[in-house]
């Protein structure tokens, strides 16, 4: 969304699929609801990895094992089992997080300003049990002019595994030309 913005009249078709938080209070609503998410026990494991020495400034080394924990909480319950099918090919957490780390560490963290911008016929897909909380979806589609948004009842973060043919069909209808 952030290149559909800076570059409107290069993107004619969008679909954004969870979209992350725009704002510091969206922002600290999903962080607070995945720690909600766990169990006491996962937890404990979690804190006890990220206070690890060799995980100090540099998440990366201890990523994969905190993805672990956290990861089948963003799918919904009767889906967490088929969290091992996804493949996880992160390059550097850090890197993927960059952008976002520097804006958070702003006091001024808010994207909002960038989507009235967008002029890309623009489909946002949701998952009902996604940890991002669903009025960050409604901020992308009250923001981005025209936007259409589709909530998957049955899906979290990941609908091209939880509800794969209702993905397709709107990913495809985004894309579509009128």
């Amino acid at each position: 969304f952030r290149y559909a913005a800076a570059n409107p009249t290069k993107v004619e078709r969008l679909v954004v699929v969870n979209p992350f938080p725009a704002d510091i209070n969206g922002y600290a609503d999903f962080s607070a609801e995945v720690e909600r998410r766990l169990t006491s026990s996962e937890r404990m494991r979690y804190y006890a990895i990220i206070n690890r020495p060799e995980c100090w400034g540099s998440m990366d080394t201890c990523y994969q094992e905190i993805w672990n924990i956290v990861g089948p909480h963003y799918l919904c319950d009767a889906n967490q089992g088929r969290f091992r099918e996804l493949v996880n090919r992160n390059g550097s957490a850090r890197t993927e997080y960059f952008y976002i780390e520097r804006d958070l560490r702003n006091a001024s963290y808010d994207w909002r300003s960038f989507l009235p911008s967008i002029q890309a016929r623009t489909t946002i897909i949701t998952g009902a049990c996604d940890p991002i909380p669903t009025s960050v979806a409604d901020s992308y589609a009250a923001g981005i002019p025209g936007a259409v948004r589709y909530d998957l009842s049955g899906s979290g973060q990941y609908p091209m595994l939880e509800e794969h043919a209702a993905f397709i069909d709107l990913v495809k209808h985004g894309f579509r030309r009128p």
